[in-house]
C-alpha cells in the first residue's frame, strides 16, 4: 500500500464504491501503467486491473525483464456509473477532479516510464486522442518517458492479446530512455 493511499481514499470516498488507487511493486518503480477507471471487479477487490483486462495487462508485464518494478493505477479512481448503475466513461470533470490523486501516486512511485493504457488515459495525460498517439513513445514528457497502448479491453474485443504491440512499444520506450536528455 502506498503512503498516499489512505489520504486519497478518505478524500475521494464515495458511498457504495471503493476508491481504487494502486497495485504493484513498492516504490520507487520503473514503469507505471495508467488506465481509465475501475470496473466491477476492481470496485469489488479494491485494486486496479484485476478483471479480464488486468489479466491481459499482467501478460504484457510478464514479457518485461523480471527486474523491472511495475505499478498500476488509473486516471479516475472511483468507478464511474450512470444513474442506472451502468459503468460509463469518466467525464473530463472527473479526470480533472482526480488529477491531484494521480499526481500523488506519480510522485510517490517515482516511475521513469509511464505506459498510458487506453483513450481516456491518453486524453487525461496527453490531451490527445488515442489514434494520434497509440504505439508511440514520448521522451521526457513530465520528466519521464511515456508510451501509449490501446486498452487491454480493446484487444479482448478484437480476439487478440496485444503482446506483439506491447513488445514493440516497450522496445521504443527502452531505446528512448537510454538516450541522453537534450
Amino acid at each position: 500500500m502506498l503512503k498516499c493511499e489512505k489520504e486519497i481514499k478518505e478524500k475521494y470516498a464515495t458511498p457504495g464504491k471503493k476508491v481504487v488507487v494502486y497495485r504493484g511493486a513498492k516504490p520507487p518503480i520503473d514503469v507505471l501503467f495508467v488506465g481509465e477507471a475501475p470496473g466491477w471487479q476492481e470496485d469489488t477487490v479494491g485494486k486496479p486491473f484485476v478483471g479480464p483486462s488486468g489479466k491481459l495487462l499482467d501478460k504484457w508485464i510478464a514479457t518485461m525483464p523480471k527486474k523491472v518494478k511495475v505499478g498500476i493505477t488509473n486516471t479516475v479512481m472511483v468507478m464511474p456509473t450512470t444513474s442506472d448503475g451502468l459503468i460509463r466513461k469518466p467525464t473530463p470533470k472527473e479526470m480533472e477532479d482526480f488529477r491531484p490523486a494521480f499526481r500523488q501516486v506519480f510522485l510517490e512511485t517515482k516511475p521513469s516510464t509511464i505506459v498510458v493504457v487506453g483513450s481516456t488515459a491518453a486524453e487525461a495525460l496527453l490531451s490527445m486522442r488515442i489514434g494520434q498517439c497509440v504505439g508511440k513513445a514520448y521522451p521526457r514528457l513530465y520528466g519521464v518517458t511515456m508510451g501509449v497502448m490501446y486498452h487491454p479491453a480493446y484487444y479482448l474485443r478484437q480476439g487478440k492479446d496485444g503482446v506483439a504491440d506491447f513488445k514493440r512499444l516497450y522496445q521504443v520506450i527502452v531505446s528512448l530512455s537510454q538516450k541522453p536528455s537534450e
